[in-house]
């Protein structure tokens, strides 16, 4: 079958699931589900090699990435590298077992690589030096019985932004009915993604959303009558899960009035008063310093591997001296690490790091559900730091564990 076909079939059988009622979707999503792990899997087959030509800051130079895996993919390395893509190249199509001789026999200059296929496919492509990262992670918030033990979870500045919140009198309501979609798709969660995100912007069906709360409901968080931000949640296998988020109107200033600090902690109380034993507050990029897992991480949230995945990224940093000035590794990387999940600082100093200072690395990066946290420097470690045994990596030398 050929490779327009399949892509077609994938179309129309979400255009189909988008439009499923909720009692229907519950019987056939698993089958739906194996469908669309079987088309992916055929799609992955043979891919596309492209060279994406990018800068992630006006000041900084450019970055070049070469890409392997579905064309079209534009808007998916705009959004795991957060860079604009200036331009793009194709240099070919590829078996998937073709993957590792064309990685050793072309010439084409560039800072980083990334294989994106199938975690079948990629396990049998043999590749080596590759830091295996997962396209999103989840952050989860585990309950305890009772609030206070929660509110102990809480990090950094969260208990004050929860008395912010009740310093401006916010109010929060739940809707099912159909007045209040309409105006969360078309007025908070339509201008929000799109101005959040740009050209990087991937925004789900009227048809989905409505499905979605037609099995859920509509928490919206107000300040003096004025609706300011909104999401939409179910509760799933126990989870209080966190589907689509949307500000009034895309005014990114009302995150700057605590908006989603509202929405945040009332969608808490909502899922303890539910007797939730989690809440599940969705997918951020694989980077332990990106703004989105940082916030949630303030609210006691742990970082888990997405399990609907059946892709997985290879991601190689060619020379970290020369990428470091791009900016992309300036928010570290998270990849699977022996079953669980790591991150790899790479740091700036043009000094080696000493004792004191990866001490107060390791504080300040603490994250539950990262396993270990390495560090890469231009000048390495200093002769106190180097005498301890440390866990090295391979896939980037220099690298070490600050654990």
């Amino acid at each position: 079958m050929q490779t327009n076909h399949i892509i077609r079939l994938k179309e129309f059988l979400l255009g189909i699931y988008d439009r499923l009622p909720w009692r229907i979707l519950t019987i056939t999503e698993p089958i739906i589900y194996l469908l669309k792990s079987i088309i992916s899997f055929l799609l992955d087959i043979r891919v596309d090699a492209l060279i994406f030509y990018c800068q992630l800051n006006p000041v900084k130079e450019p970055l070049f990435i070469l890409y392997i895996g579905k064309k079209g993919q534009k808007e998916f390395v705009m959004d795991f590298s957060g860079a604009t893509v200036l331009s793009s190249l194709p240099l070919g199509h590829l078996f998937f077992w073709q993957i590792l001789r064309f990685l050793e026999q072309t010439k084409i200059t560039r800072d980083l690589t990334i294989v994106h296929i199938n975690l079948v496919f990629y396990r049998l492509s043999g590749l080596k030096g590759f830091l295996n990262t997962p396209d999103h992670v989840k952050s989860i918030l585990y309950f305890s019985n009772v609030f206070q033990g929660i509110k102990k979870q809480f990090r950094g500045n969260a208990l004050r932004k929860i008395q912010k919140v009740y310093d401006l009198k916010y109010t929060w309501s739940v809707f099912f009915d159909r007045a209040a979609l309409d105006h969360f798709y078309f007025e908070m969660y339509r201008p929000y993604i799109t101005k959040r995100f740009g050209e990087r912007a991937i925004i789900d069906s009227y048809q989905k959303v409505k499905r979605l709360i037609e099995t859920g409901f509509l928490v919206v968080v107000q300040k003096e009558d004025q609706r300011m931000a909104a999401a939409i949640c179910r509760v799933r296998n126990n989870t209080l899960v966190f589907e689509l988020v949307g500000v009034e109107k895309g005014k990114l200033e009302y995150l700057n009035e605590g908006a989603f600090d509202a929405l945040y902690y009332y969608c808490i109380l909502i899922a303890h008063e539910k007797k939730c034993s989690s809440i599940d507050f969705g997918k951020s990029r694989p980077f332990l310093d990106g703004g989105l897992i940082r916030y949630k991480n303030l609210w006691g949230s742990t970082l888990v591997p997405n399990k609907k995945q059946y892709k997985i990224l290879g991601v190689r940093i060619h020379d970290p001296n020369k990428t470091m000035g791009k900016g992309l590794l300036e928010q570290y990387l998270i990849f699977f690490d022996k079953g669980g999940l790591s991150s790899l600082l790479f740091l700036a100093d043009q000094a080696p790091i000493h004792l004191k200072y990866m001490e107060q690395l390791k504080k300040r990066y603490h994250t539950p559900g990262i396993m270990h946290l390495y560090a890469w420097a231009p000048k390495g470690f200093d002769q106190e730091v180097s005498q301890y045994e440390r866990r090295s990596l391979d896939e980037v030398p220099g690298a070490f564990s600050l654990d």
